[in-house]
């Protein structure tokens, strides 16, 4: 029976449509006896966000002052920028390639400036037939604050004060009556920007917390916002009127049979208060932590969300009224630092998946707003309906955001996007297929390798989104190669920049659309690194030139001699004996979701979804579940490719890799490598299909090359893994290339120094259980611990040859001495960091960061997140560290200024060759010679609010004033040429003892 969608379909929600013609784009994760919903998707009118398009919000930016004084700390006359992108639309449309961690130049076609609405985070669509999108005011990237100075200036001031306001552009136009608690609606059709909503609590306004996720329920036309002052979650209606409240520390942990949590309004923010620090978030009048509320989702008629406390997920009934059945659906284990859940979103068989935040920082120079490698994407299977016990995976999968440190470089943003073809254009047919991610410094990495291989592709400082398929989970696409990133502002200039993106929503409506397995059914068969969902072609290779009977040993015809070759089979069959491809279904399907279920060794014809115990494996055995899916034992081939040899131990085909094709594997990513005739990797077959042994006819004279094609005669004195495919003979130390050159080999790693991760841990240190490599071992502090692994004791240092050594500066006293032997002088004291700090220290009740030497409060408020920091007295951070000193002599500019013929002190990139300090607007030209316009503007929607005009902090009350009303209309820039990487690129992966051969892609039906 056919289920008929609404005409217009929610965004971000299961949406299936009718199945016309041909199937196509069926998923090879899918299975071809799954259930189905048809639909007749509507036309979708031409809007500001396209289907298959996201909106992303981010901090839209600080502007330094172009000029300063002398010795005048820039950060002082800092502000937002204004002008800068506070949520914007991004193409997604066609990246013109498969993911190859290449940077994306996608057209931006939509833009919200800071000055329309302030800084934001929780973005959301609705079903509006051209989605409105409504977005909500932040505090996640700090809260500054000013005071007036006189002549319609402001100075900004790290503390409250009687006369103290938020800085302009932090939350909107105030005559437009927005504020800490505004949400904002932006007309799907025309652009317009509107204030929908100023959420209060018993008629007081949101002081400054301000909220935190969005969430739409298409069902009952509901818009639901969390507000972190309160922790309340509020409801409304399309008109922007308040339908219901939620309060969590009262009602769910009630109900769970916990002590609740009131709101105290005690502890409500007051910035005229000299409690209030702009450096220091627990001061903010964030909602204790067991009833703070951020990231929300809606499914299945319920309103799940994330609580700060111990990073727990719960959730409640919508209907008949909110907050109904409220339970806890999971605690997730805590990460690598403080944070919070910020996004709760569900792929279209029902997992869930979840974005983290690191805790602000209040940074004062709006620059490393959290804290780095912090921010990870989990993902949590659900379990089948009527299960006894958790209802979710217990352990998460992890997706790798980023190549940076341990790969965890999410701002908090996730949202599921349409899949695409082998020619990188969207695949409206692949519903769901693609996941996309916030993040920060996705391309940089320490490892010089990976970061050359990384520069074919584009900038290395990209913040903003990461693309890829929704099933790469760890350990798959790590690092992530396999995936697109696209940069937030084109700027890629900031290497420190830290937590500037918010969250992303992304128009789905839904075309042809194959069989999905549910989430609860789905068996971890995720097996296949690299290559996910290659395609499959839907028909079996033509059958060699072979006389019947042969057994594939074909007599050559005459001229011709028969020489060992390959047989190209698409990937996830096996050759046979005559030269079919053969599947591993004993029915012979090639369908792509039955031969999955099949390589996982289910019987695909005995799914039912209304009875499980039915479910059976291709033995004849019933399918066991645990808590991470059902289970059988995994198909084993007859044959292996090339490369691999038998071994029934091994769940994916029974075969593992040679040593040879781990080589191969580790050394030649992401091509699909195999061992050629001579040893040497190559890569056999086309992309979707791997090479089996067999038997070819070659023209007499001619012989087969590396890759077992007939070819000239290679040279045969030369070592097998040193002959490239171009015919040369590779000298000892390198090896051959895909393109035939050879490369320098790079010294090899101790197998006791590679860890999880692929790093080579350095002397010293040794790998740790996430990846990482330890910096001290049995308590050794990291300056102590020699090459050798001996811990010297305070008063000596490590040694080159791994012996301890007394320091140089003999007679010091122990307690003056640093880790490392340094003496400190009188009136300084050591410092964990090697450095000589104030003797004054850091004041009581506070700890000393063993990284920057900074003083930090034990506790915030934002799930018991440490505050931000602060040097101790007469110390300042420089370069990361806090150090004793002086700032600046009077006369001298600060780092990233020029000193001008003037005397005074001019930002580097505004100074001219001549001494003229270019102003805001303008920009030197080629020559430096002189001041032009700088160009490049952001496109500004019309907006029915003008405001008044602004005076900007810092800029000498330069006045701002917004250009005149204009019809509403979205400038769609040509699409900028694309940063793609040669054909041939080729990144080195993680080296795993045991990686496994390349995933299958899904099948497209010509």
């Amino acid at each position: 029976m056919q289920t008929r969608m609404p005409r217009s379909i929610p965004p971000e929600q299961d949406h299936r449509a009718y199945r016309g013609g041909r199937l196509r784009a069926v998923l090879f994760a899918a299975a071809s006896f799954g259930l189905f919903a048809c639909a007749e998707a509507a036309a979708q009118p031409v809007g500001i966000v396209a289907n298959g398009n996201a909106v992303v919000t981010g901090f839209s930016g600080a502007m330094p002052p172009a000029e300063i004084p002398p010795g005048v700390d820039p950060a002082d006359k800092t502000a937002i920028d204004l002008n800068g992108p506070s949520a914007r639309v991004l193409d997604l449309q066609s990246p013109g390639a498969p993911p190859q961690a290449q940077i994306l130049t996608a057209p931006k076609p939509f833009t919200v400036t800071a000055g329309q609405t302030g800084q934001l985070f929780g973005v959301a669509l609705d079903n509006a037939t051209s989605p409105n999108v409504f977005v909500a005011a932040t505090s996640a990237y700090g809260l500054p604050i000013v005071v007036p100075a006189g002549a319609g200036q402001f100075t900004r001031i790290k503390q409250g004060a009687p006369n103290a306001a938020f800085m302009p552009g932090l939350f909107g136009p105030p005559q437009s009556g927005s504020g800490p608690g505004s949400i904002w609606r932006i007309d799907g059709a025309t652009g317009d920007v509107r204030l929908f909503a100023n959420v209060t609590f018993e008629g007081a306004p949101n002081p400054g917390p301000a909220l935190g996720g969005l969430a739409f329920d298409a069902a009952s036309s509901t818009l639901f916002v969390a507000d972190r002052a309160t922790g309340m979650i509020h409801a409304f209606d399309s008109t922007g009127t308040e339908r219901a409240r939620y309060d969590h520390g009262v009602q769910g942990r009630s109900a769970a049979g916990l002590p609740p949590v009131p709101y105290d309004p005690a502890g409500r923010l007051d910035i005229s208060s000299p409690k209030f620090r702009t450096g220091d978030p627990a001061t903010w009048g964030y909602a204790n932590p067991q009833r703070l509320i951020f990231g929300l989702a809606v499914r299945n008629g319920r309103l799940y969300y994330a609580v700060a406390k111990d990073l727990q997920i719960w959730s409640v009934a919508i209907a008949p009224s909110l907050g109904a059945d409220p339970r806890l659906e999971f605690s997730v284990a805590p990460g690598p630092g403080p944070s919070e859940i910020a996004k709760i979103a569900f792929d279209d068989q029902g997992r869930m998946v979840l974005a983290e935040r690191a805790a602000p920082s209040g940074a004062y120079d709006f620059n490393v707003l959290t804290r780095e490698a912090t921010g990870r994407v989990l993902r949590y299977l659900p379990a089948p309906p009527g299960t006894g016990g958790p209802q979710w995976q217990l352990q998460p999968d992890e997706y790798a955001i980023g190549f940076a440190r341990e790969m965890r470089n999410g701002n908090g943003g996730v949202a599921v996007g349409f899949g695409y073809d082998d020619q990188g254009r969207i695949d409206r047919a692949a519903c769901g297929q693609f996941l996309w991610s916030t993040g920060e410094q996705l391309r940089t990495s320490n490892d010089p390798a990976i970061a050359a291989q990384l520069a074919a592709g584009g900038p290395a400082e990209v913040n903003g989104v990461q693309g890829n398929d929704v099933f790469a989970v760890r350990p798959f696409n790590v690092p992530p190669w396999q995936s697109y990133f696209i940069d937030y502002d084109d700027q890629f200039q900031d290497p420190s920049a830290r937590g500037h993106l918010g969250d992303i929503a992304i128009l789905r409506v839904c075309g042809r659309t194959g069989f999905n397995l549910p989430g609860w059914y789905r068996p971890r068969v995720e097996l296949f690194p690299g290559f996910f969902w290659y395609r499959l072609h839907g028909k079996k290779p033509p059958l060699l030139d072979c006389p019947p009977g042969s057994g594939h040993q074909c007599a050559c015809p005459p001229g011709t001699t028969q020489q060992p070759g390959f047989q190209c089979c698409p990937i996830g069959t096996y050759a046979g004996p005559n030269g079919q491809c053969i599947s591993p279904c004993p029915d012979g399907s090639i369908d792509p979701g039955k031969i999955e279920a099949c390589l996982a060794g289910f019987d695909p014809n005995s799914f039912d979804p209304n009875d499980m115990s039915k479910l059976t494996c291709i033995d004849g055995s019933k399918a066991v579940y645990d808590g991470n899916g059902y289970h059988c034992p995994t198909f084993k081939a007859p044959v292996c490719p090339a490369g691999f040899v038998p071994d029934p131990s091994v769940d994916f085909f029974g075969c593992k890799p040679t040593a040879q094709e781990m080589a191969c594997l580790t050394t030649q990513w992401p091509t699909i490598p195999q061992v050629g005739l001579d040893g040497s990797c190559q890569q056999l077959c086309p992309s979707g299909s791997w090479g089996f042994a067999a038997n070819q006819c070659c023209p007499n004279g001619l012989l087969p090359g590396p890759d077992g094609k007939c070819g000239q005669p290679q040279q045969p004195s030369c070592p097998p893994g040193q002959l490239s495919s171009s015919g040369q003979c590779c000298p000892p130390g390198s090896k051959p290339q895909p393109d035939g050159s050879c490369y320098p080999m790079k010294k090899p790693c101790p197998p006791e120094q590679l860890s999880s991760s692929g790093q080579c841990c350095p002397p010293g240190s040794k790998p740790q259980p996430d990846g990482s490599c330890g910096t001290q071992q049995n308590g050794c502090p990291p300056g102590q611990l020699s090459s050798t692994g001996q811990c010297c004791p305070l008063g000596s240092k490590p040694q080159p040859d791994g012996g301890c050594k007394p320091p140089l500066e003999m007679g010091c006293k122990v307690e003056q001495l640093t880790p490392n032997g340094t003496c400190c002088p009188p009136g300084t004291k050591p410092q964990s960091d090697n450095t000589c700090g104030s003797l004054a220290g850091c004041p009581p009740g506070t700890t000393t960061d063993p990284l920057t030497g900074q003083c930090c409060p034990s506790a915030s408020a934002v799930a018991g997140a440490k505050a931000a920091c602060t040097c101790p007295q007469d110390q300042f951070l420089v370069d990361g560290k806090c150090v004793g000193n002086a700032p600046p002599a009077k006369g001298s500019c600060f780092a990233g200024y020029v000193k001008l013929p003037n005397g005074s002190c001019c930002l580097a990139g505004q100074a001219t060759a001549g001494g003229q300090c270019c102003p805001a607007g303008q920009k030197p030209d080629a020559d430096k010679r002189k001041c032009v316009p700088a160009g490049g503007a952001t496109f500004v929607p019309a907006t029915p609010h003008l405001p008044a005009p602004i005076l900007v902090p810092g800029k000498r009350g330069r006045i701002v004033t917004p250009p005149p009303p204009r019809p509403p209309v979205v400038v769609v820039p040509a699409p900028p040429k694309r940063v793609v990487p040669p054909k041939r690129f080729t990144p080195r992966p993680i080296d795993r003892p045991r990686p496994p051969p390349p995933k299958i892609r899904r099948q497209i039906e010509q």
